[in-house]
């Protein structure tokens, strides 16, 4: 979020920033997805530097991290940014005025994921499976299809 441009009419339609939003980075890329186009511009324009106490940052994705995301479900320890968290997102953006400028099968993807703890497991996974949602690589995938088998088991429906 450091290095993002928007213009005024984003500023008026996104903020405030809800308490809900897991970041203001996100929330951004959401309102501006939903409203708007985003362009991404690959050139460099500051120097980032990672190190230890970063609240959020680069991780590395090897058969470790599936590990421990499994270890994490199973002692029932919650992320930042656990699907619950995700879901409340979802449902501040479905009570947002974002939701009224997002198209038909962009409304249909949050109504579903927003209803995602009513669901049985099976209904989960069918549904995750003709989704559109999707985090970047195999193992964040195969972490996301564990977050949604695990759901009823972290969440209080």
């Amino acid at each position: 979020g450091c290095t993002t441009l928007f213009n005024k009419s984003l500023l008026n339609i996104a903020t405030p920033i809800p308490p809900q939003a897991l970041m203001h980075d996100w929330w951004l890329a959401l309102s501006a997805s939903t409203t708007g186009t985003i362009i991404f511009n690959p050139e460099a324009l500051i120097q980032y530097r990672q190190h230890a106490h970063n609240a959020v940052g680069a991780k590395k994705y090897g058969i470790s991290y599936i590990f421990s995301h499994i270890t994490k479900l199973l002692t029932q320890q919650t992320e930042r940014t656990s699907l619950s968290q995700l879901i409340q997102q979802a449902q501040t953006i479905q009570s947002h005025q974002l939701f009224n400028h997002a198209d038909i099968t962009d409304q249909n993807s949050i109504k579903g994921f927003c209803h995602l703890k009513e669901l049985s497991l099976w209904r989960r996974l069918h549904w995750l499976l003709k989704s559109n949602i999707r985090r970047t690589g195999y193992l964040r995938n195969i972490a996301l299809f564990l977050d949604v088998i695990f759901l009823d088991k972290l969440t209080p429906k």
